[in-house]
């Protein structure tokens, strides 16, 4: 369930047109307790293919975002 609402979270700043989100605020927008999203997302595929390192796409660090595949 809190990862439906991380990725929920990051697919609402995507519609918005502001895809990156800071890690903090989508941890607390889905109201998790984990300290990081590589621990919540650990046993999910969706680590590194749908949820990525703003980073990574030129973004700001200590980011993330939805990638298009």
């Amino acid at each position: 369930a809190i990862q439906r609402r991380v990725v929920a979270a990051l697919w609402a700043a995507w519609e918005n047109g502001t895809p990156d989100m800071v890690e903090r605020t989508v941890l607390e927008e889905a109201e998790s307790d984990s300290a990081n999203l590589r621990m919540l997302f650990r046993d999910s595929g969706a680590w590194g293919t749908l949820i990525q390192r703003s980073s990574l796409h030129g973004g700001p660090v200590g980011c993330y975002r939805l990638v298009e595949r």
